[in-house]
């Protein structure tokens, strides 16, 4: 018992360690300043701009140490060191590095201090959440509460990623190939979640993502709100998702089908109450 309990205080160890670098990081992004640096490049025959700062270099650093960290606790598993050729570390940092860099994007867009301060601390708490529900994912097959945790911390983070990229009006090209990359990664990563191999989810995954990009391309073209498209296209991730999960058994599987057709009312529900509106 005295040596389980010792164990259980290393990974909240590891755990408060690698937040306080991951908030050390925000913090220093907000304050540190760089001479910023315009990097030209060419898309598809299109030229592409952006400047790259201190928020750009910090969010980078950001996400690297969260990726090295939710590695390290990945590794330090009990079933990883019992079965360290089934468990892949990496594919558990697909989820933190998307939060770190969506929450890392977002405070950079926030002026006011207070709202910084607020968005700082909630972000830390969300990502506590999610390196918590990923470690308790390594036990394969993943039960259902941790199944409907990634769903529930995964689906804001899907929609975080789908607002800004509709938001922020760069080239179709660009902010396609960006939800497609997201998307995809997103998708994979619930799908093994579900029990499916890592090939048949990676395969799907890139399909999924490759429909939410010629998705956003098409509605780039409309005059619709961000909002109103991403949450569209959030529908169309949790459908896709759904069907491939259950696809051989949707038609026996009453239950899934109204959990769908739920979702489904629900969201267009909300669009057209935000069309209203």
């Amino acid at each position: 018992m005295a040596k389980e309990y010792s164990k259980n205080i290393l990974e909240m160890d590891k755990l408060s360690l690698l937040t306080s670098v991951l908030a050390l990081g925000y913090v220093v992004s907000r304050f540190l300043e760089i001479p910023s640096r315009m990097v030209k490049l060419m898309l598809f025959g299109s030229p592409l701009h952006f400047w790259v700062d201190s928020q750009t270099i910090m969010i980078l650093l950001v996400t690297a140490s969260v990726i090295s960290g939710t590695d390290m606790m990945i590794r330090s598993h009990v079933l990883f060191k019992g079965d360290h050729r089934n468990i892949r570390p990496y594919y558990h940092c697909i989820g933190p590095m998307l939060s770190v860099v969506i929450i890392g994007i977002v405070l950079d867009s926030w002026a006011m201090e207070s709202e910084w301060l607020a968005g700082l601390l909630c972000g830390m708490a969300f990502l506590v959440l999610v390196l918590i529900t990923e470690y308790r994912a390594v036990e394969f097959p993943v039960l259902n509460s941790v199944r409907i945790r990634l769903l529930a911390l995964y689906y804001p983070i899907g929609l975080l990623w789908l607002f800004w990229l509709v938001n922020i009006q760069v080239r179709a090209a660009i902010s396609s190939i960006a939800a497609m990359v997201v998307i995809a990664l997103l998708s994979f990563r619930l799908l093994y979640g579900y029990g499916l191999s890592a090939s048949r989810a990676g395969w799907n995954g890139f399909v999924i993502g490759l429909i939410i990009g010629e998705l956003v391309w098409v509605l780039g073209y409309l005059a619709l709100p961000p909002i109103v498209v991403a949450i569209s296209l959030l529908l169309v991730l949790h459908i896709s998702v759904g069907l491939i999960r259950n696809l051989s058994e949707m038609v026996s599987n009453l239950h899934s089908i109204v959990e769908y057709s739920l979702v489904t009312i629900l969201v267009i529900s909300v669009l057209v109450m935000l069309q209203i509106v």
